[in-house]
This record gives C-alpha cells, sequence and structure tokens, in this order.
C-alpha cells in the first residue's frame, strides 16, 4: 500500500492538470466529418461542475488530487495498470527489457 501513496504523489501534478483543464474550456466541437453521437449518450460519464467537492480553487496539486479520489478511488490502480505503465519492450539484438514498469523516473 505504501507504493500506492508514492504513486500519487508522483501522479498529483498529472492529475491537477486534468481537472483544470477539464473545467477551464468546454470541449470542442466534433468535426464535421465526424458522425453525430447518440442523443441519448452523454459525453462524459459525469458533470463535474455538479460536485461540490469541486465547487472551491484550490491552492495546491494535493488537493485537487484528494477531491478527485474522494468519487474516483480506484483511480491509482487504474492508472498503474494503463498502457502507458505497463508497456514492455525486450530488444531481439542485445536482450535488453525497455519500458516504464523497470525505472524509477518512468515519465
Amino acid at each position: 500500500m505504501k507504493h500506492h501513496r508514492i504513486w500519487l504523489l508522483l501522479l498529483t501534478p498529472i492529475l491537477a492538470v486534468l481537472l483544470v483543464a477539464c473545467n477551464a474550456a468546454p470541449a470542442p466541437a466534433p468535426e464535421a466529418s465526424a458522425p453525430p453521437a447518440p442523443k441519448d449518450v452523454p459525453v462524459t460519464t459525469a458533470d463535474h461542475s455538479q460536485f461540490d467537492a469541486l465547487k472551491r480553487p484550490f491552492q495546491t496539486a494535493p488537493e485537487v488530487t484528494q477531491a478527485c479520489l474522494e468519487c474516483h478511488n480506484l483511480a491509482p490502480e487504474q492508472v498503474m495498470a494503463n498502457i502507458h505503465w505497463t508497456w514492455e519492450y525486450k530488444d531481439p539484438a542485445s536482450g535488453e527489457v525497455w519500458g516504464k514498469k523497470g525505472v524509477i523516473n518512468n515519465f
């Protein structure tokens, strides 16, 4: 469980940027060539502007992360399991294994 706290500290700036970006401007209009989305399917899974936990000024990135994790309580495990963090490649010539999951600073 201790490594989850470390990853949360590393992910805090990323989550803060995502939260700010999501609230900064509306999503761009879809391309004219894209088919229209069905009217009964929402564009996102939640309207974050309606959550009381997000209706306040944030002074630090960890405050934003804490607010996000109130609802997105599985986010650390989900992020750590996605392809960005788990990709691996074995060089056939040298046998060296490359990838993010085996390095300390793997941004």
